[in-house]
């Protein structure tokens, strides 16, 4: 049975006429993403909409905070454990189709200098997740490869979310990016509850 207070509606009284000095929100704001869907044009896009309307913005690895202490939570896995929420909430989960996740993923890990590709891991006998893909021979055996390890993390994420939860908008990054007339980041927003 759904929590009536995570389904909460705002209370409208005609047009919104709000400023970035008198921000409004109904409710708490999570967004989620999962690795090569969007994550860091989200995190920008919604980032800078906390700074305009001055809202407490936090983007974590971790689980939602305790305390609080934000108005917007941005979680790149999409983690989140409603059961510790003691506020109504509203939310965004960003997916994309697990074949583009596994090409973007492939090419991103092949180039990127972050520290964890850098770091000796278990599952791949002591060695690094950077060495062990640049080490193979063929992008085939990349892809491969990519789609054994970190892929598969992410499509099992994407694989175990709820996507029949009300209090979340579903969008396909494929369709959010091809969003010319924001006509879907309206619908988004007004989801969400910023003022119009």
């Amino acid at each position: 049975m759904d929590n009536p207070a995570t389904l909460a509606q705002p209370e409208t009284k005609g047009e919104n006429t709000s400023s970035p000095d008198d921000p409004v929100l109904p409710w708490k704001i999570l967004v989620g993403t999962h690795h090569k869907t969007g994550t860091v044009w989200l995190n920008a896009v919604f980032r800078s909409i906390c700074l305009y309307y001055k809202l407490k913005y936090r983007f974590s690895c971790n689980s939602i905070p305790e305390d609080n202490l934000y108005d917007l939570f941005f979680h790149h896995a999409s983690r989140f454990d409603e059961s510790t929420l003691t506020q109504p909430f509203r939310g965004l989960h960003m997916i994309r189709d697990p074949r583009e996740i596994i090409v973007s993923g492939c090419f991103y890990h092949l180039r990127s200098n972050e520290s964890w590709l850098f770091q000796p891991n278990g599952h791949l006998k002591g060695r690094t997740y950077k060495e062990s893909i640049c080490s193979l021979g063929s992008l085939d055996e990349q892809l491969l490869f990519e789609m054994e390890y970190h892929g598969s993390w992410t499509i099992k994420e994407l694989s175990t979310w709820n996507y029949s939860n009300p209090s979340f908008f579903e969008v396909k990054y494929e369709e959010l990016i091809e969003d010319s007339t924001l006509l879907m980041f309206r619908d988004i927003f007004l989801f969400l509850g910023f003022p119009r």
